[in-house]
């Protein structure tokens, strides 16, 4: 028995004409499986010992114990915890058998203290949460109960000397229950009802309410004049027969329903939807989707009704080996996190991406891709793809008024495959539009690059450059140019040195920039514990 193990030493430099040049060397080790970053930075200017990121974390993994220390996200469900960013520790247990437990504890909010000198910045206490679920799981039944309690502790107090507002401390807590169940052979149910109590102001005077041992999560929270209660509730039931699906999908969420444990809900809501799945051709083509009404102002303190037809379809065709087809088109309401492929090509810091706020309501979308593989033998393959991203969404700032926006995303790409000298080639076009407050903007351009092992597949070198420019009402407002270069080296499968480095020249009208990014990483990988040897005996 043996714990492998590895030790990572990262070199990366920015230089920026006109900027003080800046090194950064980060140490990571990696033990049962763990990754534990340092930095040291060193900089023209000082030098300093810190962790590398604002959030560090842990996901520490044995057998079927799933662990989680310092910043993490957990998803129990899409009505209590739904992937909300913490800061504290998590556990998930799958144990053989029928029982499985999630459970977190931690800070969702830091303290944001008022400044008077920055009024854009929202003050905010110091918010705690825990949370649980608890499954049973046995012979195609399921039910799991989930429970999320999330507070506020005071952190400041209000002070007209200082400037401070008064920010009410708040609570939350929620509860669902989730289920699925095998009605008969072919037919199966699932659903799930979640309940969420908010207490907007915890100094407010206590109430007593009827009936308070019915309201389990009024049990573990502060319940006075400010405390509301929404429910959210979704069912299906499916019957399958062979290649053929036909489903009744119903789900209702109240207005304003949300919880602190997530970061946007779709609410305010109700969908009765016709469910159909279809395979044919020999499983080459496949077809599912939804379709059925939507209705909104559920409490009916809006001035106008709104009853629309929904739907949501998928399609995938394998003509052949060679040729995949994919199309998708919906019209429900959903939040997504979608960025230009422009915002990937002219990238610097990999991490200057990792922006999960960067949400938008999406009210239409639709999709396409395409791929085909030609020309291949042993000497060498090629594929052809295309692929298309449409998005809408829709504001009603008042009765009269309702915003647009449209995005599209489009792009085409070309590869080959030199098998023998194992040499890849690609080149590739890519389109954006976006219309916002109308007004639309329009990035175009190529990108090409290559890749080559060498020594015995023992090193691998890599080559690519792109262009793009943006135009605004028939103007180009800027250019971008890219070019990267690439090398990766390993040694007796145990050291691994890499290198890359970007040059990126943008010229805009307000000013011209060159940036040089480069990062040298060396990995060991070794072993803690020395293998144990069988004895033959």
């Amino acid at each position: 028995m043996y714990i492998r193990s590895q030790l990572t030493i990262v070199f990366r430099l920015v230089h920026t004409v006109g900027i003080t040049q800046v090194r950064l060397i980060l140490l990571y080790t990696t033990i049962y499986g763990v990754n534990i970053p340092f930095s040291f930075t060193y900089t023209n200017n000082q030098s300093s010992f810190s962790h590398p990121f604002n959030q560090y974390g842990l996901q520490p993994s044995y057998k079927w114990i799933q662990g989680y220390i310092g910043y993490s996200s957990m998803s129990f469900s899409p009505y209590t915890m739904n992937g909300f960013l913490f800061y504290g520790v998590g556990v998930e247990l799958t144990p053989p058998g029928i029982f499985q437990i999630s459970s977190m504890f931690g800070r969702l909010q830091k303290t944001v203290f008022p400044d008077t000198t920055l009024n854009q910045i929202e003050p905010a206490h110091k918010r705690m949460a825990h949370a649980t679920k608890i499954g049973i799981h046995k012979n195609q039944q399921s039910v799991s109960v989930n429970f999320l309690r999330a507070y506020d502790v005071k952190s400041f107090a209000a002070d007209t000397n200082l400037g401070y507002p008064y920010i009410p401390t708040q609570e939350n807590a929620a509860l669902s229950l989730e289920y699925s169940t095998q009605l008969a052979e072919r037919i199966s149910l699932q659903g799930e009802f979640a309940s969420s109590y908010i207490t907007k102001d915890t100094h407010e005077e206590t109430v007593k309410i009827h009936n308070e041992i019915m309201r389990i999560p009024l049990w573990f929270m502060t319940n006075t004049a400010s405390t509301f209660n929404r429910k959210a509730f979704k069912t299906s039931i499916q019957y399958t027969q062979g290649v053929f699906l036909i489903g009744l999908g119903y789900e209702r969420v109240d207005p304003e329903y949300q919880t602190f444990g997530a970061y946007y809900f779709t609410n305010n809501l109700e969908n009765s939807t016709l469910q159909l799945a279809l395979q044919l051709f020999n499983n080459k083509f496949s077809v599912s989707g939804n379709t059925g009404l939507q209705r909104d102002n559920l409490d009916n303190k809006q001035m106008n009704n709104t009853l629309r037809l929904v739907a949501s379809t998928q399609l995938q065709y394998t003509a052949t080996e060679k040729l995949q087809l994919s199309a998708s088109y919906s019209n429900f309401a959903s939040y997504t996190n979608v960025r230009s492929t422009f915002d990937y090509i002219n990238a610097q810091d990999p991490y200057s991406l990792y922006d999960t706020l960067n949400f938008r309501q999406i009210s239409q979308s639709s999709s396409f891709s395409s791929n085909y593989n030609f020309g291949s033998s042993q000497d060498k393959s090629q594929q052809i793809s295309i692929s298309g991203l449409w998005q809408e969404t829709r504001e009603t700032h008042t009765i009269d008024s309702v915003q647009s926006s449209y995005f599209y995303n489009a792009g085409s790409s070309y590869s080959i495959n030199f098998i023998p000298i194992d040499l890849s080639c690609n080149v590739s076009l890519h389109y954006n539009f976006t219309e916002a407050q109308g007004n639309p903007s329009h990035t175009l351009g190529p990108t090409i690059g290559a890749s080559k092992s060498l020594l015995d597949k023992s090193l691998r070198l890599s080559l690519s450059t792109s262009y793009n420019q943006v135009m605004q009402q028939a103007r180009v407002q800027s250019k971008v140019l890219n070019l990267r270069i690439g090398a990766n080296y390993t040694i007796k499968k145990v050291h691994a040195i890499s290198l890359a480095s970007s040059l990126q020249h943008a010229i805009s009208q307000a000013h011209t920039r060159k940036i040089v990014y480069t990062t040298i990483s060396y990995a060991y990988s070794f072993n803690i514990l020395p293998r144990k040897i069988e004895d033959p005996n």
